[in-house]
């Protein structure tokens, strides 16, 4: 009865050790509206627009104390700005019309220093799904 009792208390102990160290979703929670600020270099992917490769600037919006404007978001172009706002590690943008197209969707700060984002662009014709990375 004795080693039972043992058993069971070494078995719940492993249990627990292996439930805490449980991974994360890697978005890191500790960045301010000032960790996203600068040049970044992307890439996304989706099933319509295909691969793009993109430079993009980030830079602080003077409306919010959370928000963020960025310039090229998705190859756009020069010229052309997506806002957003942060809070922590997670982006959210809100619905943005670049000439005919409209763009929404979320991202994060990640704890390796990068970002990614999933968004959806409509032309009024397609809805593409895209996801993108950006480093420094």
């Amino acid at each position: 009865m004795r080693s039972r009792i043992l058993l069971f208390t070494m078995l719940t102990l492993f249990a627990g050790a292996f439930y805490a160290c449980e991974p994360d979703d890697g978005v890191d929670p500790t960045v301010d509206r000032s960790d996203y600020l600068g040049q970044w270099n992307g890439s996304s992917d989706g099933p319509i627009g295909g691969p793009i490769n993109f430079a993009m600037s980030i830079t602080a919006s003077n409306s919010s104390p959370d928000g963020i404007i960025m310039q090229n978001f998705d190859g756009y172009g020069q010229g052309t700005y997506v806002v957003a706002s942060v809070e922590g590690g997670n982006i959210s943008i809100p619905r943005n019309i670049i000439g005919s197209d409209t763009l929404q969707g979320s991202g994060s700060y990640r704890s390796d220093g990068t970002l990614s984002f999933t968004f959806t662009i409509r032309d009024g014709q397609d809805v593409d799904q895209r996801t993108a990375t950006a480093t420094r």
